[in-house]
């Protein structure tokens, strides 16, 4: 009888172990890692990862050389770090593969009226205080009317908008201080340098052909020339 029950409970055990060895398969299935998502984050991360880079950078070269906002110069030394970041970061990028100055020569409000209405619906949606990031991306990854490239886009322009915002409201005052923008700017509007951010990086994920390295890097550069204007 003995033999019985320990037979007995050796079963049971057997049969909850293999439940919940499919319960966890069951979840790994229903949670498959979403490549579009995990690409949106690293690519605003490269971009807030390039902001910090080039700001060094410039701190640095204030101590020799007088930086003036906005002239042809300033554009050109950004570019230029940009693309520094890029060849110290990146093994594969080709050497012609490079941010431009002609890359920033269109509007934002130019770039804005060349988005597919079905990619501005997502768009319009993301500075909505109400919407759930997360839920967001999930939709927007699987959303079928939308191509691969347009929703690797789309999730770029969400992942920098928010990774953007939290930049700006820690580190503008650091930028204000090394451009000599206190003088002619009393209050800073975050929301817009994220939204001009996060149309350079979906102009940018478009235009580098899904090189999240060129990408993140050129979203930066469009952060620092046009966000804060």
């Amino acid at each position: 009888m003995k033999h019985f029950y320990l037979y007995l409970s050796l079963i049971c055990l057997s049969t909850l172990l293999i439940c919940c060895s499919n319960d966890d398969t069951k979840i790994e299935e229903e949670q498959p890692i979403n490549e579009f998502i995990t690409n949106g984050k690293n690519f605003a991360l490269i971009h807030n990862e390039c902001l910090s880079y080039m700001f060094e950078k410039l701190k640095n070269q204030k101590k020799t050389k007088a930086i003036t906002f906005g002239s042809t110069d300033f554009t050109n030394t950004i570019v230029t770090l940009a693309n520094a970041f890029i060849d110290e970061k990146s093994s594969t990028t080709r050497a012609d593969e490079k941010i431009t100055n002609e890359q920033y020569e269109q509007s934002l409000e130019e770039i804005r009226s060349n988005i597919p209405q079905t990619d501005m619906k997502y768009i319009n949606m993301v500075s909505n205080e109400n919407v759930d990031i997360d839920t967001l991306l999930q939709e927007v990854s699987t959303d079928p009317q939308l191509q691969a490239i347009n929703k690797q886009a789309v999730i770029c322009y969400i992942t920098t908008y928010v990774a953007s915002s939290e930049y700006w409201q820690e580190h503008y005052t650091d930028w204000a201080e090394i451009l000599d923008l206190t003088q002619t700017r009393t209050r800073f509007n975050w929301k817009n340098a994220a939204v001009a951010d996060a149309l350079y990086g979906y102009q940018g994920l478009l235009f580098s052909g899904f090189n999240l390295m060129m990408g993140g890097a050129s979203a930066a550069v469009g952060s620092v020339l046009s966000g804060l204007e």
